[in-house]
């Protein structure tokens, strides 16, 4: 397997990323549209983690927070 450096996907319309201060709102319903399971999450262009349909699961729904009022760096 061979790690990339995400800014070669950049222009690419089949990949999804989000700053980390994205609501998580918008970030779940772009998933959705796309049936993405999980999407790389960012600060000032650099990856700086993933977020994925498990952790909505577990870190929000399962702990019953709502979706509206969160961003993506509160999961």
């Amino acid at each position: 397997m061979r790690i990339v450096d995400i800014r070669e996907f950049r222009d690419k319309k089949d990949l999804l990323s989000f700053d980390r201060r994205t609501s998580l709102l918008k970030v779940v319903q772009e998933m959705s549209k796309k049936n993405f399971r999980a999407v790389p999450i960012t600060e000032q262009g650099r990856l700086v983690g993933i977020f994925s349909e498990r952790d909505l699961m577990r870190k929000v729904i399962a702990k019953k927070k709502k979706v509206e009022s969160l961003r993506v760096e509160d999961v």
